[in-house]
Order: C-alpha cells, then sequence, then structure tokens
C-alpha cells in the first residue's frame, strides 16, 4: 500500500514533532519518515527504536503538532522514552540535578552533527550535547524536555588553527547498549583549587569524614579527591595571550563529592560537602576562590571559572557573542553574552 504523500521523502528524514507545554517550554517528540523506495521500506535504525508507522501512530495521538524536518545518514538514530533504548540513552554518572530529555539523537557521521544542530537552533529547541555524561554541576538542570546529542559515535576532536573549524571523527558503529539496571546515583560535587597540600587540615577532614559517614550510612560512598596534574604545558603559556582562565591557580584539585542513591540524604549531604569546600577554599593557599569550569559546582561566582581579569571576562564576553550569539550552549556552567551568571 502507497503511504499518503505527506510521507514520501527522496533521502530519509527525522521528523520531529513540537508540543506547546506551556509558554516557556517545548516538548519533542520524534518520528521518522518513510523513504521513498518501490517497496516503500522504512530504514534499518541502530538501537532497535519503533517502526516509522508506530512513531506516526504516536503522534498522531498528540495533536496539535508542528511539523520540522531535517535529514541525516541512514545509521543515525532517534530515540524516544518509550524505547527500551531510552534509560540507557539518557543514563548518567550522577542524576543529582541532571538534564532532562525527551529525545535522544545519535549523529552517525559528520555531516549528521551540523545538520542537526542547525535544525534545532533555527527551531529554537533546547539541547545538550553528552559524550561520557560524566558533567555534576548544578546549571544542568535548565535542560528541560530539550534533546540529548550523543557523541558516542565518535571518537575525538580535532581542531583545525588555519581555518578555525573543529573536525569531530567517527567512532566504528558498535553493538547495542543495554538498559542499565543499577540505581541512580546522585553525585553532588563541589570543588577548589589548592597551592599546596595542608596536612594538618587533610587530617580534619578524614576525622570529620569518618564521623560523616558513621551517622549516614545512606552516604558512605561520599569521597574526597585531590587530583594533581601535570602543569608544565598549561604554565609555558602567556596568560595575557589566551582567554583561558587561572593557568597559574590550578596546582591541586579537591573533590569533595557527596554520594548517595536515597534524596532523604541529600541535604546533610550538601550542608557538609560545601562546608569543607567553603573551609579548603580559606586555606587554598590563593589570595581568591580557583575552580577548573568543568568540575565547578555551578554557584561559583563568575570569575572563579573564567577569570578575574576584567579584560579577559570582555574577550570572552566577545567569543561567546561570535560563535553562540543565541546562547544555544547555556547549560553547563555557561558564560552569557550578558554577563549574568545561571545561578
Amino acid at each position: 500500500m502507497e503511504p499518503p504523500a505527506y510521507l514520501r521523502r527522496a533521502a530519509i528524514t527525522f521528523t520531529v514533532y513540537t508540543t506547546m507545554i506551556s509558554s516557556a517550554f517545548l516538548k519533542v517528540s520524534a518520528a521518522i519518515a518513510w523513504t521513498a523506495t518501490v517497496v516503500f521500506a522504512a530504514p534499518t535504525w541502530q538501537f532497535e527504536t519503533s517502526t516509522g508507522e508506530g512513531l506516526i501512530q504516536l503522534l498522531e495521538s498528540r495533536a496539535p503538532v508542528t511539523t520540522l524536518n531535517f535529514t541525516a545518514s541512514a545509521n543515525a538514530s532517534i530515540i524516544y522514552p518509550s524505547s527500551p533504548d531510552f534509560v540507557n540513552a539518557t543514563h548518567r554518572w550522577s542524576d543529582w540535578h541532571a538534564p532532562e530529555f525527551i529525545v535522544v539523537f545519535y549523529p552517525a557521521t559528520e555531516r549528521d552533527l551540523p545538520a542537526g544542530l542547525q535544525y534545532m537552533s533555527r527551531h529554537n529547541i533546547t539541547y545538550l550535547t553528552s559524550s561520557g555524561g560524566h558533567g555534576s554541576t548544578i546549571t544542568l538542570d535548565t535542560v528541560r524536555n530539550g534533546v540529548l546529542i550523543s557523541l558516542k559515535n565518535f571518537v575525538y576532536v580535532t581542531l583545525n588553527n588555519t581555518d578555525e573549524t573543529v573536525a569531530i571523527r567517527r567512532l566504528l558503529l558498535g553493538a547495542r547498549r543495554r538498559p542499565s539496571r543499577q540505581p541512580k546515583s546522585k553525585r553532588l560535587v563541589y570543588t577548589i583549587n589548592t597551592k599546596q597540600i595542608d596536612i594538618p587540615q587533610i587530617r580534619q577532614i578524614y576525622n570529620s569524614y569518618s564521623d560523616f559517614v558513621a551517622a549516614n550510612p545512606l552516604a558512605a560512598a561520599t569521597t574526597v579527591l585531590w587530583e594533581v596534574f601535570a602543569q608544565q604545558a598549561v604554565s609555558a603559556q602567556n596568560p595575557a595571550q589566551t582567554a583561558y582562565p587561572n593557568r597559574k591557580h590550578v596546582n591541586i584539585l579537591v573533590l569533595v563529592q557527596g554520594t548517595f542513591t536515597d534524596n532523604s540524604v541529600a541535604g546533610v549531604v550538601d550542608v557538609w560537602a560545601k562546608g569543607w569546600r567553603d573551609q579548603i577554599t580559606a586555606r587554598s593557599g590563593y589570595d581568591k576562590q580557583y575552580v577548573y569550569v568543568n568540575y565547578a559546582h555551578g554557584d561559583e561566582p563568575l570569575g572563579t571559572m573564567y577569570g578575574y581579569e576584567p579584560w579577559r571576562l570582555e574577550r570572552l564576553r566577545g567569543l561567546k557573542a561570535k560563535y553562540d550569539p543565541h546562547e544555544f550552549f547555556n547549560h553547563y556552567n555557561p558564560f552569557a553574552v550578558t554577563g549574568k551568571h545561571v545561578y
């Protein structure tokens, strides 16, 4: 039987429908358009999502809808909440202040990614890219009813300084991912950069930690980490020549990481972890608070992550205005064009 005319496509096309749930949010659902072949066969999906017919039936029950389209390669895939793959596709290292997704897009080629980004940007659809899913900042929970763009089919990024382009290299597409059955862990992380290792304070932290986990066994997986990385290449660069901040203030990264699965201990974990973050800051050896932007909790002043120098912040603001003027990339410890911090 020939499909309706509005389903015919000369290429595999993703059709994304939006339903208004409030004046502030768009709810995005995904469907698959048919491929115009002799037998009108539906595309083969990498992660065994539902057939195009099943998705169309699902979306027909969600009127009114607006149809939006972008074209992607045959191995790209869309996963929606009713798919058995959705739980694993949206699984994160930490479920604390986690982003909320209603569609997952797996680009399969280098061309799929800009096609999806341009399409979602044009239609003001909230999206967030993810690779390992290790982010723990509380600013991630500004993503609501968004599209997760998973980069798990890609292995590395190459920056070309000559033409100012970025190439994302593809990984061979592998086996289907299995849903995770483990309880969702919450990892509430506060971090601070320190100049030296403070042995007396470490003893205080150890004693406090022992008392804390004894009194709160549901948070017994809580950890405190001191990370030290080689700094030679970072320090060798003249800080005034780039917008990258705090090159001289990253000797040691201290992470106070509360880990739990039961939200009943969230409050006490937050108080304990934040308290030690503030105490470590007071004895960090630096004159100000500094934090590595990827490790930031999300409640820090802008300068702690991006530098305190006015000229540096202005330069970053100019770069943001040039490459992301509409602030689509604004959910991970963002540097807003307006200069206003999310938290």
